[in-house]
């Protein structure tokens, strides 16, 4: 009988200390199986969302016309001295934001129109997740597609004798991919903000409309507006303004670290300054559309 005890004893201390001598920590297993879990969906989510341009046949015509221009532009003027492989990323950098805000604005706005979202939901994602998944599925798939492209305008560009920067070439493509994420970020945050696709297409090209053509007469269309549609001056805030744009603020990076050239510091600080422009352009129209979304009724 005391054998018998003492064995029971054992095996109920081990169980209790996990066979380690010391007791179980719940909580962090518990937060650890949390942050799986999370992770885990939001690896299914990404997929899908990477996935979706594929099988709408949308994502073909898109790399086409990556294809077209990088390809084009890198048969045409690969014999020219003035042109090496970094332009041609920044050429493509030139169309990516108008490709990926008419590409991206029915991410989550086509879900919510055909009821697929409410499918989501009835499994155990929550909207935060729907919406960050959507985000990171299109963002890949953009980079993909980016890379993709500019490994084929290489080897055209190669062929034709062209001449290749590596270091511009490389920091021009991480532009790039930033330049992708701000404008990912853009179009999902107004997807999710909005409830048609129709609305979402209308306010994310009108984004990127202001953005990369209007931004910098802004301040001359408001001092015209002020001075009772009489005369416009360009007001002396204009040029802090005008810095506080997606555009500029990646003409600033592209000029610093891949031309080479002097910039105008940004916000009174270095060009790295530049960074913390589009950081709120990329997070405030996701947290402002999940917002949105979160409180939508579905």
């Amino acid at each position: 009988m005391t054998d018998t005890a003492t064995s029971d004893d054992t095996a109920t201390s081990d169980e209790t200390t996990n066979g380690t001598g010391r007791p179980p920590d719940t909580a962090t297993d518990t937060a650890a199986d949390s942050i799986t879990g999370r992770l885990g969906a939001l690896s299914v989510l990404g997929r899908r969302s990477a996935l979706d341009p594929v099988r709408s046949g949308n994502g073909y015509v898109t790399v086409v016309l990556f294809l077209l221009v990088a390809g084009l532009f890198a048969y045409t003027q690969a014999d020219s001295p003035q042109v090496t492989f970094s332009n041609i990323v920044g050429i493509v950098s030139m169309v990516a934001p108008f490709l990926v805000v008419v590409r991206c604005a029915d991410a989550l706005a086509a879900d919510r129109e055909s009821g697929r979202v409410r499918g989501l939901l009835a499994l155990p994602f929550s909207r935060r997740q729907v919406l960050v998944g959507t985000l990171l599925g299109r963002l890949a798939w953009f980079v993909a597609a980016a890379f993709g492209t500019l490994a084929v305008a290489l080897a055209v560009f190669l062929a034709r004798g062209g001449v290749v920067d590596p270091t511009a070439s490389l920091v021009g493509f991480g532009l790039l991919c930033l330049q992708l994420t701000v404008y990912v970020g853009v179009a999902v945050g107004v997807s999710a903000a909005v409830a048609t696709t129709a609305r979402a297409v209308v306010v994310a090209s009108a984004v990127w409309l202001v953005t990369q053509l209007f931004w910098t007469e802004l301040p001359v269309l408001v001092s015209y507006l002020l001075n009772g549609f009489e005369g416009a001056t360009r007001p002396e805030w204009a040029d802090t303004f005008v810095a506080l744009g997606p555009l500029a603020a990646f003409e600033t990076l592209s000029t610093a670290f891949v031309q080479g050239g002097s910039v105008r510091p940004v916000l009174g600080g270095e060009p790295w300054s530049a960074l913390v422009v589009l950081f709120v352009w990329f997070a405030a129209p996701v947290l402002f559309g999940l917002r949105r979304f979160e409180r939508a009724s579905l």
